[in-house]
């Protein structure tokens, strides 16, 4: 018969514990004692367990018939999860989770990482149950040394199993590696709003990391938001790699993208935390919106695809977004959107990809599409609709070539494709022109189906916000144009007087942009104070005032 409680010295002992647990529970003795000594009889082989004294169960408080078990951020009982298995039988505690010794069992969550198979072994994930309490020795169990030490025994590949995690959240960027001595930044703690992206080493399949601890509560626990941060001296966009997280129980569940972000902001019920963010990346999918302006409109809708808890998503921001979010609780359950796998394409994925929307003709769609840069295949999508986003795996080829798109048909083979155009975020019109990966910026937007000067939104004529404002030396003035017209950009002072003129010529509809230096017509400085901009279109004209200041 097998013997599924007598596997290690210490579940004799928890055995033992809770044969004496229940003794005390059911009255018969009120003097046993953690301390006694007795003897437990094995009936599955007729063996006696010996060295059973002195193990702490760390009830509550035993002395006063307490007999739930601690758990708190100095002791953990070693009850918990700790039952007898039984063949065949699953067993789990009301929460479930696997069953705790005793009669009172502690509420908490269970979840086990790296369970599914991931082909390059890189994961993009979160951690939605966390022990945050336990310590051993000063080591917290939600450090990433704890987590993945015996991932971490030696050097990558030999022979450990993890090559690298990183993190960017809160303004915190940093990678746990190994720098040939030592491995670096591994006392990070892990929360769950917080995104990793963890690669192990290839031809491995990983050991599962398995955590007992808590989920957070999406309605009390923020997750941090960050817009920009400054790198050698200009402001770039921060990528906020967040986790996803709900309400549900052990296994959490699956919604959509876009209601996931669309709790209202605190205060109001208009604005969502939706309106703030501009591009949504997880591992395999990826949309943004077409400019960076406050109402601009997706290319994809983000309840095209689904969140499940433990994703990891990367988030860029607009200008003014709040400083942190919550995930909207209590939605309903969706179908996942699982992305099929392109086979007729081969390409290596890495840790970080650039989004490509591709928009095909309805009547002329292949059945995949593969993006190659200098012959190499960067990356590939089956087209299950007339809008898809490829993931561009380019790697050292981002610093130059050209992209090149090929179609495959069953039974046809690849071909090149010819004839798209290229989205200008700049004009905001699509453009005949070929494209450089080094051209790329957050995304790239190809399509099939639209020809030269076309716009993938509504275009109005108007005339933007100056950039910066205030100002020294200079700085840049945009309009955007309906259509092909005249027009004309002049510079006053606040007495009526003309400047400059910046433009005076038939210009193409979309968007232009014009740089003023701070000069009048005769090339001389002008002095501080506040100016006047005056866009003229035979449509209407538009004025906005901008500083100067020296």
């Amino acid at each position: 018969m097998a013997r599924p409680c007598l596997r290690t010295k210490m579940k004799a002992k928890l055995r033992a514990v809770t044969l004496l647990f229940l003794l005390i529970l059911c009255g018969f003795s009120d003097d046993l004692s953690i301390g006694d000594s007795f003897e437990l009889y094995d009936y599955y082989d007729g063996s006696t367990l010996q060295d059973i004294a002195g193990l702490d169960p760390l009830f509550v408080d035993a002395d006063n018939r307490a007999y739930s078990l601690l758990w708190d951020y100095e002791n953990r009982s070693p009850l918990i999860n700790a039952g007898c298995e039984i063949e065949r039988v699953i067993q789990t505690d009301p929460d479930g989770t696997p069953p705790d010794i005793g009669a009172i069992y502690y509420p908490h969550q269970h979840r086990e990482y790296f369970t599914d198979v991931s082909p390059s072994n890189i994961y993009w994930l979160s951690f939605p149950v966390v022990d945050d309490r336990t310590d051993t020795n000063g080591e917290y169990w939600n450090e990433l040394g704890y987590l993945f030490e015996s991932h971490m025994q030696g050097p990558p590949s030999s022979p450990s199993q993890l090559n690298q995690i990183l993190w960017s959240y809160d303004l915190d960027q940093a990678i746990l590696e190994y720098d040939g001595l030592e491995w670096l930044h591994t006392g990070h703690t892990i929360s769950q709003p917080k995104g990793y992206k963890v690669q192990f080493a290839q031809g491995i399949h990983p050991t599962p990391v398995v955590i007992n601890g808590f989920k957070a509560n999406p309605r009390t626990t923020p997750v941090s938001w960050v817009v920009s941060v400054n790198v050698n001296g200009q402001m770039q966009p921060f990528e906020n790699w967040v986790g996803y997280f709900d309400d549900a129980g052990m296994s959490g569940r699956t919604v959509r993208a876009g209601d996931a972000l669309s709790s209202y902001l605190p205060g109001s019920h208009r604005f969502k935390y939706l309106d703030y963010v501009h591009t949504i990346k997880t591992h395999h999918w990826s949309t943004c919106r077409i400019s960076e302006t406050f109402g601009s409109p997706w290319i994809i809708d983000p309840n095209t695809y689904t969140f499940s808890e433990g994703d990891m998503v990367a988030l860029t921001l607009l200008p003014d977004a709040p400083q942190e979010m919550y995930w909207k609780p209590e939605l309903g359950s969706a179908q996942p959107r699982e992305r099929p796998q392109a086979t007729a394409f081969v390409y290596e994925e890495k840790l970080d990809y650039t989004p490509v929307f591709l928009e095909f003709d309805p009547d002329d769609m292949p059945d995949e599409v593969g993006l190659y840069v200098n012959g190499v295949c960067q990356g590939a999508a089956v087209v299950d609709s007339s809008l898809v986003d490829v993931c561009l795996y380019s790697g050292d080829a981002k610093s130059s070539g050209e992209l090149q798109i090929m179609f495959y048909n069953e039974g046809k083979g690849p071909k090149a494709a010819q004839a798209w155009k290229t989205y200008n975020p700049e004009s905001m019109v699509f453009e005949d022109t070929v494209l450089r990966t080094d051209q790329i910026g957050k995304f790239a937007f190809l399509s099939f189906n639209h020809k030269e000067g076309d716009s993938p939104v509504p275009l109005v004529t108007g005339l933007s916000a100056n950039y910066p404002n205030p100002f020294n030396p200079s700085t840049k003035i945009s309009f955007t144009l309906a259509r092909d017209m005249q027009a004309r950009l002049e510079i006053y002072n606040l007495r009526g007087q003309k400047v400059k003129t910046l433009n005076d010529a038939e210009l193409s509809k979309g968007k232009h942009t014009v740089e003023w230096d701070g000069r009048d017509e005769n090339n001389r400085r002008v002095s501080s104070g506040i100016y006047l901009y005056r866009l003229s279109t035979p449509d209407k004209s538009f004025v906005h005032k901008m500083m100067l200041m020296k």
